[in-house]
């Protein structure tokens, strides 16, 4: 019964863009719960606070916001506009590709090891790197889109951008710092 159940798959949305399909468990305490499918036979519990959690698309009935819109906070979005931006992160989460980033990432970490002859001074590389990565116009790949409507909205494009520069970042430390221990391990090897 609960296998019938779980393939109606409701799907929660969190305000980082990331997706959760599941049967929603709970969703009248101060977090939601959605039971997700593990791995074969075995089911996994994610919950989340109301804040973090933008709406659950209910299989059977529809959406449910969670998204609040305060008016007296100078900054904050209507539920339509953060809709928008929240659609953009998830967009940039799943579908924006970073081709040039871990590459070159673990090529200058393994180089600077190496030629800094495993300095301390290599470690300060990753830094400067993921600093470098930042400054390229982040270009929203068009086949990354998921509807044409979003192009030029600018709700979608802040959300898009956050997105996309925190996966950059990501990928930029964790590829150089692979390169660095690379760089170290065949710099000991070669002595």
């Amino acid at each position: 019964m609960l296998s019938n159940s779980l393939s109606a798959q409701d799907e929660l949305l969190l305000m980082n863009g990331k997706k959760f399909k599941g049967l929603a468990i709970d969703t009248t305490s101060t977090k939601l719960a959605i039971q997700l499918d593990h791995k074969k036979d075995k089911k996994k519990i994610k919950s989340f606070y109301r804040d973090e959690v933008f709406s659950i698309r209910f299989k059977d009935s529809g959406e449910q916001v969670y998204f609040q819109y305060d008016p007296l906070y100078e900054n904050s979005y209507t539920i339509d506009q953060m809709r928008l931006v929240v659609a953009g992160k998830s967009d940039a989460l799943y579908r924006y590709k970073t081709k040039w980033i871990i590459p070159t990432g673990l090529v200058v970490g393994a180089a600077s090891a190496y030629f800094l002859e495993g300095s301390v001074f290599t470690l300060i590389v990753p830094i400067i790197y993921t600093g470098l990565v930042q400054i390229p116009v982040v270009k929203i790949q068009k086949e990354s889109i998921t509807s044409n409507a979003f192009i030029g909205d600018e709700f979608y494009l802040e959300g898009y951008n956050r997105s996309a520069r925190l996966k950059r970042t990501k990928q930029a430390l964790l590829s150089s710092l692979v390169g660095v221990i690379a760089g170290f391990a065949i710099y000991e090897i070669s002595q």
